[in-house]
Order: structure tokens, then C-alpha cells, then sequence
């Protein structure tokens, strides 16, 4: 379940400082990094936490909407139990949510983050578009790494 990320804003951070030099947290940032995501209620920004039954913090989703494009981008989204169906399932009834609510959904993935395979197939389901980049940040390896950009237009709104 999705549930404003503000009530669990100190689980939130706590999570994320617990898997802050890891590769998770690299495939969440997409680039290696050490600043921690702010969790704060802003106009246009969108944090959830990802909650289960028991309202344990398994997850977080974000995202920004540019109202002059309609579109809903700068998406972030981290499981914090691996394999949790939960995540999945929540993530996937909010974007197809968001696909009839807004113009465009836009985000970004790097190359070797497992979970670009779903990205695909979910862009692809949704006659989207992929956009291969080259070479735009390193791994925690040291090595070079493509990103992709993900587009859904929804032309009714």
C-alpha cells in the first residue's frame, strides 16, 4: 500500500542510511552517490512509502509533476525487502494510474539495474519509447555504464 511518505520519514531515512554504500542504492540514485534523498512534502513532488499489511516500510516512490507538460517524471523507487510482491504490484497499479492521468510519464533507468527488463516490457505494453545513452556514468566497478530513458505518451490528456 502507498502511504505518504512524510508519516514514516525517519524509517525512510533510517533505510536508506542502512544501504547507503551499496549497489542498491547506486541502482536507486543511478549513479554512485552518498546524499541521502530528502523526504519533505513540496508542491509537485509526490513520496510515498511502500507499506505492508502490517505497515513495515518494504518500499519508497517518488515523483515530480511539470504541470505545463502534464507530465509525471524524475520517478524514484527502491524495495527495501527484495522480492516482496507487494512493491510490484503496488508500483504497477500506480503508474497505470498515472498513464490516465497525465500527458507523458518519463524516467530513467541505468543499463545494468536488473529491473530495466520490466521496464521494457511494461514500456513496450504501453506502446512507449525507449532512448539508449551512452556512456553517461560509472558503476560502483568504475566502469561505464548507458542509461535509458523511458517514455509513455498518453494522448487523450
Amino acid at each position: 500500500m502507498l502511504k505518504p511518505a512524510a508519516i514514516y520519514k525517519d524509517i525512510l531515512i533510517e533505510k536508506f542510511t542502512s544501504i547507503l554504500y551499496t549497489e542498491d542504492y547506486y541502482f536507486y540514485c543511478g549513479y554512485p552517490s552518498t546524499e541521502l534523498p530528502e523526504i519533505e512534502v513540496e508542491d509537485g513532488r509526490y513520496n510515498y512509502a511502500i507499506v505492508d499489511k502490517e505497515d513495515n516500510v518494504i518500499g519508497f516512490f517518488s515523483y515530480q509533476v511539470f504541470s505545463l507538460t502534464n507530465t509525471a517524471h524524475n520517478f524514484g523507487l527502491i524495495s527495501f525487502d527484495k522480492g516482496n510482491p507487494i512493491v510490484g504490484i503496488d508500483i504497477y497499479y500506480k503508474l497505470k494510474e498515472l498513464i490516465k492521468t497525465y500527458h507523458k510519464l518519463e524516467w530513467a533507468v541505468v543499463g545494468d539495474n536488473p529491473i530495466k527488463l520490466m521496464y521494457d516490457k511494461f514500456c513496450a505494453h504501453y506502446d512507449g519509447f525507449t532512448h539508449r545513452l551512452h556512456d553517461v556514468t560509472r558503476n560502483l566497478k568504475g566502469e561505464l555504464v548507458d542509461s535509458f530513458i523511458y517514455e509513455i505518451l498518453n494522448n487523450d490528456k
